[in-house]
């Protein structure tokens, strides 16, 4: 599918937020979203191909050119699919996160996995029942209608920007009547006027993202933001590769370990 000059001006925009501060090489973990990022760049204008750059941190500006030279040279002609068993975990709230406490370790003389309460001091051979970390990373099952931390991330900007109609950062009264009368929601004004002070910025409009998550659950969170802002949290392009069968689920969790003789 080819994409509008508007919309790939609208997802450099996106990464010019979530690449500015990435310390590590992003090729790794989101390698999809690197080149997608590398195509768009190819899309809009040349001079805002260079300030999108400049935004970017240096291990990810590294990672876009690596790929626009693989482009360029053919070398690179379709996405690869995204590897599940590569860091690949649901978006978890920051309270949610909080609460993960387990944390894997491999034993060095059995080679196997074991795990402690960070909280606690318990320590166990038998795979917890409440989510735990591996590596930095959790651990939890996906639920239906999950989504990563970089799709949230994405789609709540977009969804920002959607409101902030002459984007400048932040959403006041006008922008955020003129959204609900394009998208024939006036009736909420009432109700968000109290909260305008608090969603201003993207970091407060996320915070209210997070708790409509914790509160409905994935599925229903992400019917909510469809039926407000007309698109998913996860691109319905892409669904076919971030819902994978029971088979591609079964390979997030780590195999259980065996019980302590």
């Amino acid at each position: 599918m080819e994409w509008s000059v508007e919309r790939a001006e609208q997802f450099v925009d996106t990464m010019k937020v979530m690449l500015s501060c990435y310390e590590d090489d992003p090729q790794e973990s989101y390698p999809n979203t690197i080149e997608q990022t590398a195509r768009c760049l190819g899309i809009i204008s040349e001079e805002k191909a260079k300030i999108a750059l400049k935004e970017f941190s240096e291990p990810a500006r590294l990672a876009v050119e690596c790929i626009q030279k693989k482009i360029a040279s053919g070398a690179l002609k379709t996405t690869p699919r995204i590897d599940r068993n590569m860091r690949r975990t649901p978006y978890r709230t920051p309270n949610r996160r909080k609460s993960v406490h387990w944390v894997q370790f491999i034993d060095e003389k059995s080679k196997l996995p074991y795990y402690e309460n960070q909280l606690t001091g318990e320590v166990t051979w038998e795979c917890p029942k409440a989510p735990f970390q591996v590596d930095g990373y959790d651990f939890v099952e996906w639920e239906e209608g999950a989504f990563t931390e970089e799709e949230f991330l994405a789609a709540t900007q977009r969804a920002f920007d959607m409101i902030d109609k002459d984007h400048d950062g932040t959403i006041n009264e006008d922008d955020l009547k003129e959204f609900l009368a394009r998208t024939n929601h006036e009736d909420q004004w009432a109700e968000l006027k109290l909260i305008m002070h608090k969603i201003s910025d993207i970091h407060g409009f996320r915070a209210l993202w997070d708790a409509m998550l914790e509160n409905y659950g994935s599925k229903e969170c992400s019917a909510i933001f469809k039926s407000e802002f007309g698109f998913p949290i996860i691109s319905e392009e892409e669904i076919d590769i971030h819902h994978a069968d029971d088979d591609d689920k079964a390979m997030v969790t780590p195999i259980s370990t065996p019980k302590k003789e």
